[in-house]
């Protein structure tokens, strides 16, 4: 398929075909048709986004040695990296939410464990709420719909939950069972969000093409893409990780696949060419952190609020939230 084709019929916002999606996957990411693709990409997202820029703060609640031992994670208890349980208390919790809690970050993401308590999750939403400016989102194991509802209840408003590359060879969670969450999340009142995730050089163009096209049907708002980061002592060291070429790449590609759809496309890690390549969300991390081999006490790799919120506006977002943020 033509690159001028493509790129024309993605610029209604309608998405595009799994060919379509595939092809330009299948770019070389250093040829010279990527500047066409991602300039693109990042002019219908500054159109789509009426220019508006975002923040995602993630706060890691706890690790563990966990038993599903996923070959990307530092928290699997085969590894051996995490010995010991780590956890902040629900106060600790809840101070950190409200001070994520301003106008330039949208996103507060509670990401915990597999097996932490959902009835945690319920109670620092209560205890943090209603929040001034950001919205909750969900970050933790499978759930039911009736799960899902109390999140909403409790004061979430988004859910993150992906079917991962390679589920249930490269994860120790079941296809089956990941569906069945995100079909819950689909079915309640949370918005879903889900990246392509996580994403090393041995993915192919069709996989990649299969989870952006997945979670566009389920009706996922925000999208995007996680590279793989390379963590010692995980089986997927050695594989290594994507290059920023590659990334940008399927950033683009993410944008213009899912159209009108996502009001927003985060990518991680973000720099200066992701946030032009069709991205407007910068991701913030403080805690617990699978994609390293310690507990982050200030905010990961030193991206902080104010250094989301630069990369963001050297790319001409505006950066706030611009319309009242619903609450549960």
């Amino acid at each position: 398929m033509k690159l001028e084709k493509i790129l024309d019929r993605a610029g209604d916002g309608g998405g595009l075909s799994f060919e379509e999606t595939v092809s330009l996957l299948s770019l070389d990411p250093d040829s010279k048709e990527m500047p066409e693709l991602l300039d693109t990409a990042h002019e219908a997202s500054r159109l789509w986004t009426s220019g508006r820029g975002h923040i995602w703060a993630s706060i890691g609640v706890d690790c563990i040695p966990c038993p599903i031992s996923c070959s990307f994670c530092s928290h699997g208890e085969k590894w051996g990296i995490v010995k010991d349980r780590w956890a902040l208390s629900t106060e600790e919790v809840v101070d950190r939410i409200h001070l994520y809690d301003v106008p330039e970050v949208r996103w507060i993401s509670i990401r915990t464990t597999e097996f932490y308590p959902i009835e945690d999750m319920v109670r620092i939403a209560r205890l943090a709420g209603p929040l001034d400016c950001a919205q909750l989102v969900a970050n933790t194991g499978e759930y039911t719909l009736e799960t899902a509802q109390a999140l909403h209840e409790a004061g979430f408003n988004m859910a993150y939950h992906v079917m991962r590359l390679r589920e249930g060879m490269d994860t120790g969670v079941d296809r089956t069972v990941r569906m069945r969450t995100l079909k819950a999340v689909q079915a309640s009142p949370l918005e879903l969000s889900s990246l392509v995730d996580p994403v090393g050089p041995e993915h192919t163009n069709e996989e990649i093409a299969e989870s952006i096209l997945t979670h566009r049907a389920l009706g996922a708002t925000l999208m995007g893409v996680m590279a793989r980061f390379a963590v010692p002592g995980t089986p997927k060291f050695d594989l290594g990780t994507i290059s920023p070429s590659r990334l940008a790449q399927i950033t683009a590609v993410v944008r213009l696949a899912v159209g009108k759809q996502a009001h927003a496309i985060c990518t991680h890690p973000s720099d200066e060419r992701i946030v032009r390549s069709g991205a407007n969300t910068v991701v913030l991390e403080y805690g617990a952190i699978p994609r390293d081999t310690s507990v982050s006490p200030g905010e990961w790799r030193g991206i902080t609020v104010e250094k989301a919120a630069q990369l963001l506006r050297n790319a001409g977002y505006e950066v706030g939230n611009g319309a009242p943020q619903t609450q549960a």
